[in-house]
């Protein structure tokens, strides 16, 4: 098995914070230039508690949830504020 850079204290730090922010594994990986399977391994041997996302089935009624019952199910999910805020701003136009 080839073997890369060893993590520094800080990136470990780095890699605890993106985790927590709930930030995707192909973000992550780009970020520090690794692989997915790489970072995984990382998460893994650091036993940091991962979430992982439900891809929500779109419907095809035409009965479309309130902006305010939208945005209530966007933060329940615990959605970073920045897809909240592109949300926002789509339907403003």
């Amino acid at each position: 098995m080839t073997k890369g850079k060893p993590w520094s204290v800080e990136e470990e730090k780095q890699l605890r914070e993106m985790v927590q922010a709930h930030r995707r594994l192909n973000e992550v990986a780009g970020f520090f230039g690794k692989s997915p399977e790489s970072i995984k391994k990382k998460i893994s041997r650091l036993r940091l508690v991962v979430v992982v996302r439900q891809i929500q089935q779109t419907t095809t009624s035409n009965e479309l949830p309130s902006d305010e019952e939208a945005l209530k199910d966007l933060v329940e999910a615990k959605t970073p504020l920045s897809v909240i805020a592109k949300k926002l701003m789509f339907l403003d136009k």
